[in-house]
């Protein structure tokens, strides 16, 4: 019997990757600047995080963030966001992503 058992839980274990695993980890990310586009004055403001984690992001201070640097490009003293955040792929190790980002974009305003 262990005959056949060992190598089927072995087969299951080695399996086990952690993109696989249906738990995350709370994680607190603080927002950093991601792009940005003067012209249009619009400031992309994120934070990555890895697959397992679950970011709680303080997007209070990236639009503080973002404010700053709307008033030092354009000379406008307000950011507002412009919908809402996204999710995208930032690294992959083959066809797996491991590591994400969660952004927000804000227009500068007068």
């Amino acid at each position: 019997m262990n005959r056949i058992v060992l190598p089927i839980l072995a087969m299951a274990l080695l399996g086990c990757t952690p993109y696989n695993l249906p738990i995350s980890i709370p994680t607190s990310k603080t927002a950093e600047l991601i792009s940005f586009d003067r012209q249009r004055g619009i400031v992309t403001m994120g934070a990555p995080y890895l697959y397992l984690e679950k970011p709680d992001v303080d997007w209070g201070q990236a639009r503080q963030e973002a404010i700053k640097l709307c008033e030092e490009w354009k000379g406008h003293k307000h950011a507002e966001p412009t919908g809402k955040t996204r999710k995208r792929c930032v690294s992959n190790v083959g066809s797996n992503c491991v590591r994400y980002a969660l952004a927000g974009d804000y227009q500068c305003m007068p």
